[in-house]
């Protein structure tokens, strides 16, 4: 549930809950675990609408023991929010 907050400025930012998830490479019907990323808070500005992957995940069947998940659009950095995250679809599921 996103979360609102004012981290300085006159802007305001909501959070999100991002869910541990790989990153996926696509390679024609396969699919590689690319970077894991760490269960998270991602952040957006107050007033915009969180942005969700469109449509269905890829029509790829995931590695054994994981499932898609849809990811949000979403700012990482506390107070510098420039680097923007578009959403997109990652895996969850194993890992070491």
């Amino acid at each position: 549930m996103p979360e609102e907050h004012n981290h300085g400025g006159s802007e305001h930012w909501e959070h999100v809950d991002i869910p541990e998830h790989y990153e996926v490479v696509i390679h024609g019907d396969h699919v590689h675990l690319g970077q894991f990323e760490h269960a998270h808070i991602g952040y957006y500005r107050q007033g915009e609408v969180l942005e969700h992957p469109q449509g269905m995940p890829p029509q790829i069947h995931p590695p054994e023991g994981f499932h898609w998940v849809g990811i949000p659009g979403h700012y990482d950095q506390h107070g510098n929010h420039t680097d923007y995250e578009a959403p997109h679809w990652g895996l969850h599921g194993q890992h070491s």
